[in-house]
């Protein structure tokens, strides 16, 4: 983040798996099954405070099938999203009294 305070950031990412609603025995048709989440704990230290960031995006299971267990353990490590990252080099606060 470019902030004017140091600050600690903790990431992770995975995959959220989702399950059709009650009394279904699938997704409805275009629903994905699997949501690639990417989070971001923001440490402000300075104003006793954390930041949660988090982007879900969707994934079919055809990507996933076409995977094999070793790029899916890849994948999992992978470097965050691009649209994850600008949203995180973006950060910046501009009124530090709004945390008391």
């Amino acid at each position: 983040p470019s902030l004017s305070a140091r600050v600690k950031v903790c990431t992770c990412s995975g995959f959220h798996s989702v399950s059709p609603l009650k009394n279904r025995t699938s997704l409805e048709e275009g629903k994905a099954p699997l949501i690639r989440v990417e989070l971001a704990v923001v440490r402000l230290k300075a104003v006793e405070t954390d930041l949660l960031i988090t982007m879900s995006m969707p994934t079919t299971t055809e990507t996933m099938k076409t995977m094999s267990n070793e790029t899916k353990k890849e994948n999992e490590r992978k470097e965050f999203s691009p649209l994850f990252q600008l949203v995180l080099k973006s950060l910046d606060i501009k009124d530090w009294s709004l945390f008391g």
